[in-house]
């Protein structure tokens, strides 16, 4: 096998094991207590698909690179930070008794 081709399966090694420590980080993909494959298969299909949601999010709030860079444009907003609005979206409303009802911690 030609030295080319090694380095080439390498370099592809490097960018997959940086997928996986992705996808581990940011979706759970090592969360998983499964014992049957289809019980696998849908976790790891949730997590892929919920990886992808917060990729092309990110893409889609990229600032666009034809623009030339200016000290007043805001960062890139990272996948820890969307997921963490995603959650805040998309949990149901406090309604006023949840709100009056004091903490078990709190009654002491």
């Amino acid at each position: 096998m030609p030295l080319q081709r090694l380095v080439q399966v390498a370099g592809a090694r490097w960018t997959i094991e940086e997928c996986f420590q992705t996808g581990k980080n940011e979706a759970a993909f090592d969360h998983y207590q499964v014992r049957l494959y289809p019980a696998w298969y849908r976790y790891i299909t949730l997590a892929m698909l919920a990886l992808a949601f917060l990729a092309v999010t990110r893409a889609a709030l990229a600032p666009d690179p034809a623009q030339p860079a200016t000290t007043s444009q805001l960062i890139m907003i990272s996948a820890n930070e969307i997921r963490r609005l995603f959650a805040l979206l998309t949990q149901p409303p406090h309604t006023e008794d949840e709100r009056a009802t004091p903490n078990s911690v709190n009654e002491w």
